[in-house]
């Protein structure tokens, strides 16, 4: 089976990113998914000491990805993951986990589609094996 190539990821320049979460999240969730993207991040990796964050989007979803890092070990033992992975792909890891636990809470959220296209997009990345060994 081969894979069409997906595009590549947009980083969303600075006078759209006050859109960008309304956009993605949806006005009544963007707090909160911001928020626990961020609280991923903080649980996967020791690395992590906050910071600055870039928006990517991809089609039909988004990412956020720590600036700042040039890499960050993950560590999720309930996967066997200890990783070290760019932040880019460390941001995909803590994004599709957020992504899960918005969509639990929000119960039958808009952003299960959001997860699947950022997930298809993760099957592309050059660091595609260290992400699905994080959420898989």
């Amino acid at each position: 089976m081969t894979h069409a190539t997906l595009a590549p990821a947009r980083l969303v320049p600075d006078d759209e990113r006050m859109g960008f979460l309304p956009k993605h999240f949806g006005q009544r969730l963007m707090l909160r998914g911001e928020l626990t993207v961020y609280g991923w991040m903080d649980r996967l990796s020791p690395d992590y000491q906050g910071g600055y964050w870039n928006y990517y989007e991809i089609k039909g979803g988004f990412y956020l990805a720590p600036a700042g890092y040039d890499t960050l070990h993950i560590i999720w033992p309930l996967n066997y993951c200890d990783r070290i992975m760019s932040a880019d792909a460390a941001g995909i890891v803590a994004t599709l986990y957020a992504l899960c636990e918005v969509c639990q809470q929000a119960h039958g959220s808009v952003l299960v589609d959001k997860y699947y296209a950022l997930r298809d997009f993760a099957g592309e990345h050059a660091e595609a094996a260290a992400i699905f060994a994080a959420i898989d």
